[in-house]
Order: structure tokens, then C-alpha cells, then sequence
């Protein structure tokens, strides 16, 4: 699929901690400018545990660089 950068390629969310949660859009712009151009896959052993929702920024952006890296990932149930 063919995205323009302010095509919104996912939502994350807020816990709803102090309210009801809210979604957030992300464009594709502000996505990739998360990760670097150098993440490719290593050599490396790198493995994830996912513990966190994977609606939630910090999870799944975790699990994104893992996967960019060759890694592999564990989830929680």
C-alpha cells in the first residue's frame, strides 16, 4: 500500500488513567521519523517481551524496533 506522509497509518492510545481513553492518530511521517534508516537486521539475538497492550505506544513501538532488527517477541498472557 502506497501512503502519503499525512496519510494516518495507526492509533495509539492513552490508558484512560485520568479520563476516558483517547486515540491518537499517527501520520506516516511521524511514524517513520521514530525509527532511524539504519535499523535493519543484525546478527544480534534481540527478543521482546510484551507485556503492555499493543495499543499502547511504548509496546508496540518496542516490538516494531524488534522486528525491524530480525528479532522475535513474547507476549504475556
Amino acid at each position: 500500500v502506497n501512503t502519503e506522509p499525512n496519510d494516518c497509518l495507526t492509533v495509539i492510545y492513552t490508558s484512560g488513567s485520568s479520563d476516558f481513553p483517547k486515540g491518537v492518530m499517527i501520520s506516516d511521517s511521524a511514524f517513520r521519523s521514530f525509527f532511524p534508516n539504519d535499523l535493519s537486521p543484525s546478527a544480534g539475538n534481540y527478543i521482546a517481551f510484551a507485556y503492555q497492550p499493543l495499543a499502547w505506544y511504548g509496546g508496540r513501538n518496542n516490538l516494531y524496533a524488534t522486528f525491524l532488527r530480525g528479532g522475535r517477541a513474547g507476549f504475556s498472557t
